[in-house]
């Protein structure tokens, strides 16, 4: 009664994008701290729809908080999204609301972020680099490095970020 007054008659909201029962979904937890998370999630996703007004979800909380821990990791979504207890559709929508970047958007910035910290602090070399900031690939760091910061990894070690920007 109290949600029709509120003008919310129909409760389901977006939750009908969860394929399994949630009874289903609380049995499979085999840990209990997982469950809190993904429960704590649900909760609020749905005082959220309810409201109206997104507020920062605790999953893309600590979503960042693990990418800027483990950034030099091999990270994707789907992992992140499992360790955490919530689906990898609804971290990816929840990261993107609550930050305005897509979850590899949020991890190249911070990836690119610590390579600059290296190429001025460190005589490592830029493939040692893209290795230890979580990159396989040293050409695909160049590039991306490049269009992050609009120059070359040699120019910003040589000419100590004069001459590129900021970064995005």
């Amino acid at each position: 009664y109290k949600l029709e007054q509120m003008g919310c008659h129909d409760i389901t909201l977006s939750l009908h994008r969860v394929k399994t029962p949630y009874y289903q979904r609380i049995r499979s937890f085999d840990d209990a701290d997982r469950l809190k998370r993904w429960m704590s999630d649900l909760l609020s996703s749905i005082a959220e729809e309810l409201s109206g007004h997104p507020r920062p979800s605790t999953s893309v909380q600590a979503a960042c908080l693990y990418i800027d821990e483990h950034f030099s990791d091999d990270l994707s979504l789907s992992g992140l999204a499992s360790s955490l207890g919530v689906n990898p559709n609804h971290l990816s929508s929840s990261f993107r609301k609550t930050s305005g970047l897509s979850f590899i958007e949020y991890l190249n910035n911070r990836r690119i972020d610590h390579a600059r910290e290296l190429l001025l602090n460190t005589d490592y070399s830029a493939k040692e680099i893209a290795f230890r900031c979580g990159y396989t690939n040293p050409n695909y760091f160049s590039r991306l490095f490049k269009k992050k910061t609009g120059c070359t990894v040699s120019d910003f070690r040589t000419y100590n970020t004069e001459l590129c920007e900021s970064g995005n």
